[in-house]
Parts: structure tokens; sequence; C-alpha cells
């Protein structure tokens, strides 16, 4: 019972504090504005827009990702207009019941210089099997406990982490989601979003691909990522493995 208080209280400081310093970091402007750049609207909420961040190009990550270290940072990709604030510290974000091929994701948090981070809070999401979120649109309001393949997860003194969720379904882009109207009925690859958070480190919003899927050739986000994974099989299990390597502030 202890533990479960404790990850209740480390989830309501991550929901008022650190969620603020994430939007601040990257510039994340309130509700109302314009986006400063096509290319940077999509990856919004709608009616935010990132504002211009100094040496470090957080879509592209042309500056950020080329500096001089011994390890490249993990790319940034878009955050989509589907997350939510407030899911619960769990290393399983299947219900129970769920249809879909259950993937054990796990992986090393290592900053540039190719040493662990601990106490990185991972913020996952994805949708079902059959490509739905727990939203219905992004307008939607819904409840931390209506939340479906949520969670949120710390990297250990090793920089270690492990999740289990599905290998979500593919969706295409509904009509008229704004930010995203020229990409009206797209057939998007199936994928995991990622979010970071610690105080040490610069956030990382990415979204995970899985090796061989056809569609990421076609897909004008997933063509230029790396973060994509193959999938392995454990017995009746899958697993995957995704390193992340973050730049450290200052």
């Amino acid at each position: 019972m202890q533990d479960v208080e404790h990850h209740h209280h480390d989830a309501a400081k991550f929901d008022l504090a650190t969620r603020r310093s994430i939007l601040l970091a990257l510039g994340i402007a309130g509700v109302g504005s314009v986006a400063t750049s096509a290319a940077a609207a999509p990856g919004l909420l709608p009616g935010m827009r990132l504002a211009p961040t100094p040496s470090i190009d957080l879509i592209n990550d042309k500056t950020a990702h080329a500096l001089p270290k011994p390890l490249v940072a993990t790319a940034n990709d878009i955050l989509g207009p589907f997350w939510r604030a407030g899911a619960p510290f769990s290393a399983n974000i299947v219900p129970k019941g769920a249809n879909g091929r259950k993937v054990a994701l796990s992986g090393t948090v290592r900053d540039t210089d190719g040493r662990p981070v601990e106490g990185v809070v991972l913020d996952f999401w994805n949708a079902d099997d059959a490509g739905k979120y727990d939203l219905e649109n992004p307008f939607q309001a819904l409840m931390p406990n209506e939340y479906r393949y949520r969670g949120l997860v710390k990297s250990d003194a090793n920089g270690k982490y492990s999740i289990e969720t599905i290998v979500p379904g593919k969706y295409r882009i509904p009509p008229q989601l704004p930010g995203f109207e020229s990409f009206d009925g797209l057939l998007r690859p199936s994928h995991i979003h990622l979010m970071t958070s610690h105080n040490g480190t610069v956030p990382l919003i990415t979204q995970i691909y899985f090796t061989g899927d056809p569609e990421i050739a076609k897909d004008p986000w997933a063509s230029k990522s790396r973060s994509i994974v193959g999938l392995d099989k454990a017995g009746e299990a899958l697993t995957a493995r995704f390193d992340i390597v973050l730049l450290r502030m200052g």
C-alpha cells in the first residue's frame, strides 16, 4: 500500500509541476496561438504552437542531434493530438481482456556521454489493436479512470526501464483533424508515443515504429525516423528494445 501511495504522490507531482516544465522547455505557447510554421503545426495539440528554441530544432533536430558527443541523442517526432496528462505509473498498460499482440518494450536511458540517467519519467501512450485511441477526437474530455494504453514508468539507477503494451493497430488520419488537414486519410504506420521528463535533461517527444511496416516509407514522419525497432519472440510474447539517448541541460 505504501508503494502504491508513493506512486500516486509521484504522479501528482509529475502532473502539476513536471508537465509545466515540459511545455516551458519545449516553448509551447498557450491555446489560441497560431503555429509558427506549417511544419511545426502538425505535431501540436490543437491551438498550440512551438516557440523558437535557441540552437535546438525540436522537430528536425538538425542542431540538437549533431553535437560532438560519443552518442547521438534520440530524435524528436510529432506529439500528435491524443496525449493527455494524468496517466498512472504502471509497467503494464494493457487493459484486462484486451485484444492484440502483447509486447514487452524495454531499454536503457543514457546521456550523450553514455552515462545511465536515473529517474527519467517516461510517458507512453498508443492506440489499441484496431487503431483506436481511448479518445474519439482530440477535444473529448476524458477522466483518468477511463484511460487505456497510457502509463508512466521511471528509469532505475542503471537507466533501465520496461513497459508492457501491445503492437498498436494502424489508423487513417481523420478528415479535417486540426493541424493535419493536408494529411486527411493518410494511413499511419503502427507506433507507440513516448514523452520524457527529467530535471537534468532536455525533454524528448518521439514515436517508436516497427521494422518491416510498409507504411513507414509513405509516412511523412516515420520515413525520417531512426526510432524503428524489431519485434522478437520470447515464447508466446513479443519483445522489443528501444534505447534512449537524452541531451543534458546546460
